[in-house]
C-alpha cells in the first residue's frame, strides 16, 4: 500500500471513530427524605456524561405537590456551573413555567463526569396533601430548539437524554398506596417486530383507559404520540430513520412502563 493509501485510510479510520454514535446521556433522580421544615432534596445524577460541551434539558414536576425553593451542590468538575445556568419558573417571567426547570450549561471546553456523579441538586417545599404524588422526570417544552434537551458531544452532535427509571415522589400518610405503581404492575408492553422496518405492533395488556404512547428518537425528539383505544396497535415506522427510539407509556402524563426498539 503506497504511502498516501496509508494516510487516506488512517484519515477515514479517525473520522469514522469521531462520528461514531454515543449513547444518550442517562439521567436518575435521587429523592431525600422530608426533613423538619417540610422541605425535600431532588440531586440529578447523570451517566454517558463524556466529552461534553454542553447540556439544555428541563426538568419537570407537579407543582401542586412541590414548590420550588433554589438550587445547589453544583459539580465543581463542570466550573463554570451554578445558579446561574438554572431557569427557575419564578425567574422566567416572559414564559411562566410552574413545575418546570430550564438546566443550560456549555463551555469552550468538554467536560466528563463519571457515571452515576451527582450534577446539581433541587430544593423543594412540600405543600401537596397526604399521598399526593409528583412525578420528576425530563422532557422538553416545544419543538424550536430553545424548547428542546441538547446534549452536545466532542463532535457537536446532540447525542440526546434518556430517563431509564421512573421518580416519584409521594407526601407520606397513612394508608398510601402509589396510584401509577398499582396501575402499572398489572401491565405488560411488547412491541414486535424488533428490530422493525416498516410497523410495529404495539401489544398492550391491562390497557388502562386514555393511555397514550410517545416515541422519542435518540436526541430526545419526540417523533410520535399515538393513542391506544385498544390492546394492539399498529404504528408505520416505515419513514423513520435507522437507529434507536425509546417509548413511553402515560397516563395523565405519568410513565407507566418505557422500553425502545431498534428502526433498521
Amino acid at each position: 500500500m503506497s504511502t498516501i493509501n496509508k494516510v487516506i485510510c488512517f484519515f477515514l479510520l479517525s473520522t469514522m471513530s469521531l462520528i461514531a454514535q454515543q449513547s444518550p446521556l442517562q439521567v436518575a433522580f435521587d429523592i431525600s427524605d422530608i426533613d423538619e421544615n417540610n422541605e425535600v432534596d431532588v440531586t440529578m445524577r447523570v451517566k454517558g456524561f463524556t466529552e461534553l460541551y454542553g447540556v439544555q434539558t428541563f426538568i419537570h414536576w407537579d407543582s401542586t405537590v412541590l414548590q420550588v425553593i433554589g438550587t445547589h451542590s453544583f459539580a465543581t468538575d463542570l466550573a463554570p456551573f451554578s445558579e446561574a445556568n438554572i431557569a427557575l419558573p419564578s425567574q422566567d417571567m416572559t414564559t411562566p413555567r410552574d413545575g418546570k426547570l430550564r438546566l443550560s450549561w456549555s463551555d469552550l471546553i468538554t467536560h466528563s463526569l463519571a457515571d452515576d456523579s451527582p450534577m446539581f441538586s433541587i430544593r423543594f417545599k412540600v405543600i401537596g396533601g397526604e399521598c399526593a404524588e409528583s412525578e420528576i422526570f425530563v422532557a422538553n417544552i416545544g419543538t424550536s430548539q430553545s424548547q428542546i434537551s441538547e446534549i452536545l458531544n466532542v463532535n457537536f452532535d446532540n447525542i440526546g437524554i434518556s430517563q431509564p427509571d421512573d421518580h416519584t415522589f409521594m407526601v407520606p400518610g397513612a394508608g398510601c398506596i402509589s396510584s401509577l405503581e398499582s396501575i402499572a404492575e398489572h401491565i405488560e408492553v411488547s412491541l414486535q417486530p424488533n428490530p422493525a422496518t416498516d410497523y410495529i405492533q404495539i401489544n398492550v395488556e391491562n390497557l388502562p383507559s386514555g393511555a397514550y404512547m410517545n416515541i422519542v428518537d435518540n436526541a430526545g425528539r419526540t417523533v410520535s404520540t399515538q393513542a391506544l383505544s385498544s390492546n394492539n396497535t399498529k404504528v408505520d415506522v416505515s419513514q423513520y430513520v435507522s437507529g434507536t427510539y425509546f417509548y413511553e407509556l402515560l397516563l395523565n402524563q405519568k410513565t407507566l412502563k418505557s422500553g425502545q426498539f431498534i428502526k433498521e
